[in-house]
């Protein structure tokens, strides 16, 4: 008996909201990750600000696609 595959979206579109999802949990798992480099002194305060502002910066991109989408960071 074969396996059948399972679908994980029904359109492009919808392939495309599940993809934006994706990417604005990645950059808050990356924030938390940077956050406890920082308090753990392993990461010094001008990398700290850079890669901080790097990632404010995604952040606000990918919140506007998703919030686009039927989804609210508030």
């Amino acid at each position: 008996m074969e396996d059948e595959p399972v679908e994980l979206f029904e359109s492009s579109r919808e392939r495309q909201k599940y993809d934006d999802q994706a990417s604005l949990y990645a950059i808050i798992v990356a924030t938390e990750h940077l956050e406890r480099a920082f308090a753990r002194d392993a990461v010094s305060d001008a990398e700290y600000t850079t890669q901080c502002n790097k990632l404010i910066s995604q952040f606000r991109l990918s919140e506007k696609a998703v919030c686009g989408k039927d989804m609210t960071t508030e």
